[in-house]
């Protein structure tokens, strides 16, 4: 029988992991900074941002896709934000 507690212990603590990481809108996996992005930006300037005719939508050409600019600069990705503060210009 412990075995079985211990695993309803732990099917517990996911569940509740789970739902808390979707409610905060949190996730585990994603990228710390834009540049470790650089993979998916390739696949995306490349060979999936044409139209019919082969042409990329922006006019510009695949070496020049403003995806480059996002990725070489290399943001966080998490957003640390105080709830608190007052937003300028908002009035409660």
């Amino acid at each position: 029988m412990p075995p079985l507690t211990v695993l309803a212990i732990l099917a517990i603590f996911v569940i509740l992991a789970l739902f808390v990481s979707r409610i905060e809108g949190l996730a585990f996996f994603a990228p710390k900074s834009t540049t470790r992005l650089k993979g998916a930006a390739q696949t995306f300037c490349l060979d999936q941002c044409q139209t019919d005719d082969g042409q990329c939508p922006l006019h510009v050409e695949p070496k020049n896709c403003p995806m480059w600019e996002f990725v070489n600069a290399d943001l966080r990705t998490d957003l640390r934000i105080d709830p608190f503060r007052r937003l300028g210009g908002v009035e409660s």
